[in-house]
């Protein structure tokens, strides 16, 4: 899973897609995360909290960030073009071919 970590404010927490972040996405938004706007940057940073949030709650990791806004209070742009391609290839396709080479 050490390719499946983000690294804020100088700590590493596990990163990767799971049905409880679409919960929250939902929950936090009203949307489904099959209509999240790319463009739309609330939005993003909404998903990567939900994602973060819902890995560190799989693996035992404490998480201290009660909302995306306190997430984003600690990021910048290029923590979100990091974490989209951490969650880029965690789709299953993805996973699929990098196994078979």
């Amino acid at each position: 899973m050490n390719n499946r970590t983000i690294t804020i404010n100088g700590k590493e927490y596990p990163c990767f897609r799971t049905l409880a972040a679409n919960f929250d996405f939902k929950d936090a938004t009203g949307k489904e995360v099959t209509h999240l706007d790319q463009e739309a940057i609330t939005e993003l940073v909404v998903y990567m909290w939900a994602t973060i949030r819902a890995a560190c709650a799989r693996t035992g990791v404490d998480f201290p960030y009660p909302t995306a806004r306190d997430l984003a209070y600690h990021l910048d742009e290029s923590d979100i073009e990091q974490w989209s391609k951490i969650i880029s290839g965690d789709s299953p396709a993805a996973t699929s071919k990098s196994k078979k080479k």
